[in-house]
């Protein structure tokens, strides 16, 4: 049973490019999903996004994305319907969310357009058995408790989704590009960004308003006489603006603080080893006036003149070692390449993150394609920060994070594939004919260790043989990179990476003995009475004998576990070699060997023990 709230399920109809049902089994783990252009992806991350907001929307901001297009009915114009789907089917979107155990099912929009309302079954997990119980319940973002006959049962209102909404991010290129995509000709202005991407996510209590609803609601109209005209002079015009400046403008001010020191810590310890390089600055530095709230900019029509006369202006400072000053860049997009404004932008949305709910361990970081326009090694950097991969105490806060990953990129899938834990980890693929108007098909992608024993049971050996290959590689991949200090998929010899694992595994043995024993902090001529009867010795105090007792029982394990590597581990290499030139060579060459299915099951064995030496 799970021990915390986890989405376990995804569930799509006619939704984007999704026609028919389509289930996404996260199983309760984190996600990896490689498709094609066009297969989809973008649905499934759009799909999750839709719904985590429509937690804090109405239901006619929400059936509005469901409805079939109509060209003559303005409300039918967001809709993200399949186009290529009847008009009477369904459309929704469901998520399933494991709470320690307890399942339920969500659905927008809550009433189905042009379909009849069905239940949606609430699973509880039976803690003895583990056999789910079933319940019916409306299918609605606030479930409720069935009613008795005799007295009315009201529930408290479900926040979960709301909740998630809260803690949840979603990063993709489109997103990552806007905080530099302005012309050359002017300086960055991030109002836009930071309205749209980053102030709605920001509160202090799932109940409480947004930051940007705050914001809203102190600027939608400049304080007024009873008679309704607006102050035009005198102190109460002027303790208004006061107001103004102290409560609306010093709360972005200080907001902006917190997120550019957030950001610049993130910058210069993940991405310069702690060097002084580049850092950012937010400067508010067109603010609300009297003059301009007057004009009623959060009016959709006045939306332009919101975007023009409000500016948070991104400013970035590089590091000058001759002068050891600070030089100011303006027009950043001028001067700075992709791999460094992609890092500011990624240090400022992590910097905006750290200031919103950190309490809860129940949310979703999902990422498309976000890092498409750099090189893989840039790439893996970054990848690297996301999945905590070197266990930084700075980077903890993304241990908590279930986390969605969708790529086009094969070469990175693979690697990220091979690097993560399938413990911890779904894999899938995308495929769709780019010219057809099938839905996308999503399947499970299989570790090779499966598809060998797939190919076993359909009596396919020599790709059995193929498959095991391809696992061992990985495996040896994974071990001799552990740090990912290297992308360099050059081509080298098996049977060398055997030799390298086996040298570095006996390496590692060594060095456990010099941190256990040689690293003691005991002296010289204390360590010495480890040979006689230290017991009664009395130039020993309590504390020294128990230290001695202790390195005794160390070393009597380190020496049992000395010989196990030499019976079990050594043993098991020298087999690995020996199922590399019977079974793998062989597989790959027209050698004409046979091959016997208790043989390749053995190999298919000894792979898994492998897997499980280097891995733990």
């Amino acid at each position: 049973m799970a021990a915390k709230r986890t989405v376990q399920k995804i569930t799509l109809k006619n939704f984007k490019a999704f026609r028919q049902e389509q289930v996404i089994d996260l199983k309760n783990k984190n996600v990896l999903i490689y498709g094609n252009n066009g297969a989809g992806k973008s649905s499934i991350f759009w799909a999750l996004y839709t719904f985590l907001q429509s937690s804090i929307k109405s239901d006619e901001d929400i059936n509005k994305y469901f409805r079939v297009f109509n060209e003559a009915d303005a409300t039918t114009h967001q809709s993200l319907r399949n186009v290529f789907e009847a008009a009477g089917e369904n459309s929704y979107i469901e998520l399933t969310v494991n709470d320690k155990g307890t399942i339920k099912t969500y659905q927008i929009p809550a009433t189905p357009i042009a379909a009849p309302i069905t239940p949606v079954e609430n699973v509880v997990a039976d803690t003895e058995s583990e056999t789910p119980s079933v319940v019916e319940v409306p299918i609605d973002l606030s479930p409720i408790a069935p009613a008795t006959t005799e007295v009315p049962v009201v529930a408290e209102p479900d926040t979960t989704i709301k909740l998630l909404n809260t803690t949840s991010d979603f990063i993709n290129y489109k997103l990552l590009s806007g905080f530099y995509s302005s012309s050359h000709k002017y300086d960055i202005n991030l109002w836009s960004v930071f309205e749209r991407d980053i102030f709605p996510f920001i509160t202090d209590d799932i109940n409480d308003k947004t930051f940007l609803d705050k914001i809203i609601q102190n600027t939608t109209d400049v304080w007024r006489y009873e008679s309704g005209y607006a102050y035009r002079e005198g102190w109460r015009k002027d303790n208004y603006i006061a107001w103004l400046d102290a409560d609306v403008n010093g709360e972005i001010d200080n907001l902006l603080g917190l997120i550019q020191q957030y950001a610049n810590e993130f910058i210069r310890e993940h991405f310069y080893n702690n060097t002084d390089v580049l850092k950012v600055e937010l400067e508010f530095t067109k603010r609300f006036t009297f003059d301009l709230i007057l004009k009623q900019i959060w009016l959709e029509q006045n939306k332009h003149i919101r975007e023009n006369e409000l500016a948070i202006k991104l400013v970035v400072k590089q590091y000058d070692a001759a002068t050891t000053s600070w030089i100011t860049l303006r027009r950043v997009q001028s001067f700075l390449n992709e791999a460094q404004l992609t890092r500011i932008a990624l240090g400022i949305r992590i910097g905006a993150l750290r200031t919103r709910m950190q309490t809860t361990e129940f949310k979703l970081l999902v990422l498309d394609d976000m890092l498409i326009s750099l090189d893989l090694s840039n790439r893996m950097e970054v990848v690297k920060i996301i999945l905590n991969h070197n266990n930084k105490p700075s980077l903890k806060f993304f241990d908590s994070f279930q986390k969605v990953i969708l790529t086009h990129d094969k070469g990175f899938y693979n690697i990220l594939k091979n690097y993560t834990n399938a413990n911890e980890w779904q894999y899938y693929k995308l495929t769709k004919v780019e010219n057809s108007n099938n839905a996308p098909n999503l399947t499970l992608d299989k570790s090779h260790i499966e598809k060998a024993a797939k190919f076993l049971a359909d009596g396919e050996y020599d790709a059995v043989g193929n498959e095991l290959r391809k696992e061992v590689e990985m495996i040896l991949k994974k071990y001799l990179n552990h740090n990912l200090n290297s992308t360099n998929e050059d081509f080298t010899e098996l049977s060398k990476m055997i030799k390298s694992a086996y040298e570095k595994y006996t390496e590692n043995e060594r060095n456990l003995f010099k941190k256990v024993f040689v690293d003691n902090a005991l002296e010289l001529d204390i360590i010495k009475k480890i040979e006689q009867d230290f017991e009664n010795d009395d130039s020993l105090n309590p504390e020294q004998k128990g230290r001695l007792r202790n390195l005794q029982k160390s070393l009597k394990k380190y020496l049992i576990k000395q010989y196990e590597v030499r019976d079990e581990k050594e043993k098991l290499f020298i087999e690995l070699r020996t199922i590399l030139d019977r079974i793998m060579n062989p597989a790959s060459h027209a050698s004409g060997e046979s091959m016997y299915a208790q043989e390749l099951e053995d190999a298919i064995e000894k792979v898994k023990q492998l897997k499980a030496v280097l891995e733990a």
